[in-house]
């Protein structure tokens, strides 16, 4: 059975800006719909989320869950499990739009013998040709962290605790419509008591270059506060360009979205109790504040 599991977006103001993509293994979030897939073509795919329970792998990097082959057995002889992660080329919707992804990084640890293989590989063109970048990066790409060149990964051994992978994508290269990252971990014949491959906190980020936006808190009032989710935006300004309004819940987690706030500036928040954030976007302007549903 294929399972699929979560993206969380947050958003980020600035004369450069970067929206950021993190996927957590966690129980309690919903937006898993596309993002990552256990490849069932392989019968006895080890790769599970939950709670490790092993002899090296005693806990996620953010507890308590990560991607694991298995959470509590060693892996087996003869065995190759595969996960693929797919991440949209350009992020749509967002204000303004973001331009393309810049970079990819994950926490991992590797407990594996001599004759495991471990690849993690690309593909711009949906799967039809695939690069094991550890060996080649494909065009575009390189081992760099913020700007400064890093070595390359090796995942030939194993690791001592947790180790950071991180490589960057040119941001104003050619986009494509999805950019697929395919994680391979295969066994030997050997009979070994090894835990394999964990991996938690795959995070990325879209660039972009906009106008840079200045927060004013004084850009709105709303009303009442707290609410049954029935809310009043008001602004003394008048735009050429209709505003964008994103709540956000406590975690981080982009709950709501519009660009169509109506011309009275009723808003009609279907969420359930709790503490928000709300976030008032114009061309050049933002504003924060905290809001609070209580039905």
């Amino acid at each position: 059975m294929k399972k699929l599991f979560t993206l969380i977006f947050c958003f980020v103001s600035a004369c450069v800006n970067g929206q950021v993509g993190w996927i957590n293994f966690d129980p309690g979030f919903s937006d898993y719909h596309t993002f990552i897939s256990i490849d069932t073509n392989f019968h006895n795919n080890i790769w599970q989320v939950g709670k490790p329970n092993k002899t090296v792998f005693t806990s996620a990097f953010s507890a308590p869950y990560a991607i694991v082959t298995d959470t509590l057995n060693p892996y087996p002889v003869n065995d190759t499990s595969v996960f693929i992660l797919k991440i949209p080329g350009v992020l749509a919707g967002y204000v303004p739009a973001p331009f393309s992804v810049n970079d990819i990084s994950f926490k991992y640890q590797l407990d594996i013998d001599s004759g495991t293989t471990v690849t993690l590989e690309i593909s711009e063109d949906s799967g039809a040709h695939w690069t094991n970048i550890i060996d080649s990066l494909p065009e575009y790409y390189s081992w760099t962290e913020f700007g400064v060149p890093i070595d390359t990964p090796n995942l030939k051994v194993s690791t001592a605790g947790w180790t950071s992978f991180y490589v960057s994508r040119e941001p104003f290269s050619a986009v494509p419509d999805s950019i697929l990252f395919r994680f391979t971990f295969i066994s030997d014949s050997n009979h070994v008591s090894r835990d394999g491959w964990i991996i938690d906190d795959i995070i990325y980020h879209y660039y972009y270059e906009s106008v840079l936006q200045t927060q004013n808190d004084n850009l709105i009032t709303l009303y009442p506060n707290p609410s049954k989710g029935n809310i009043f935006i008001h602004s003394e300004k008048q735009y050429q360009e209709e505003p964008t309004v994103i709540v956000y819940n406590t975690k981080g987690q982009e709950v709501y979205k519009t660009n169509n706030l109506a011309s009275t500036g009723y808003l009609n928040l279907p969420l359930p109790d709790g503490t928000y954030t709300l976030k008032y976007v114009t061309k050049d302007e933002y504003c924060v504040k905290r809001i609070i549903i209580a039905k």
